[in-house]
């Protein structure tokens, strides 16, 4: 049981959700596949970390 659940913030065009460690880290590797498995969204390509 998750004592604190994000919220997930939906608009007629956008579903803003909170990615957890495994999607960042997907996210940072550039792995797009895993990203789209951890979360179900398709990214047109995951994005390099800002630095």
């Amino acid at each position: 049981m998750n004592p604190m659940p994000f919220p997930t913030i939906r608009t007629p065009r956008l579903r803003l959700t909170v990615l957890n460690l495994g999607a960042v880290d997907a996210l940072i590797a550039g792995d797009a596949e895993r990203l789209r498995a951890l979360t179900g969204a398709s990214f047109r390509w995951p994005a390099a970390p800002p630095y």
